[in-house]
């Protein structure tokens, strides 16, 4: 899953998307009314990427959970729901896509740096 989120990076990096929204900075405020080929490229890859973090951040509950280490299952089945809940709300403000996109980030670093370096018993 990490792996297919890291790929959705790369596309969407060489694929840019369609200013929009006020996105980038200076864009119209207007929303787009149909995507160009590399747009479309970018909105799949993204959805996918992000998707797959998704899934990744719940098979990371349950190692989690396996574990009995409640809080950090309780971060991993929470984060998803912010992420996704971030991207529905994007249709109304650009706020609310980045707020989406930073949390997985954020939480994604976290659960990184906690499986890199383990709590000490």
């Amino acid at each position: 899953m990490l792996c297919a989120f890291g790929a959705s990076f790369l596309l969407v990096g060489v694929f840019p998307a369609d200013p929009g929204a006020g996105f980038p900075a200076g864009a119209p405020e207007d929303r787009v009314t149909s995507l160009s080929a590399h747009g479309t490229v970018h909105m799949l890859s993204g959805t996918v990427g992000y998707l797959a973090l998704c899934v990744a951040f719940l098979v990371l509950a349950r190692h989690f959970a396996a574990l009995r280490q409640r809080g950090w299952t309780f971060f991993a089945r929470l984060t998803p729901v912010g992420v996704l809940a971030g991207f529905a709300a994007s249709a109304t403000t650009v706020v609310a896509f980045t707020a989406g996109a930073g949390l997985s980030l954020l939480g994604l670093s976290a659960v990184t740096a906690r499986l890199t370096h383990p709590a000490r018993q």
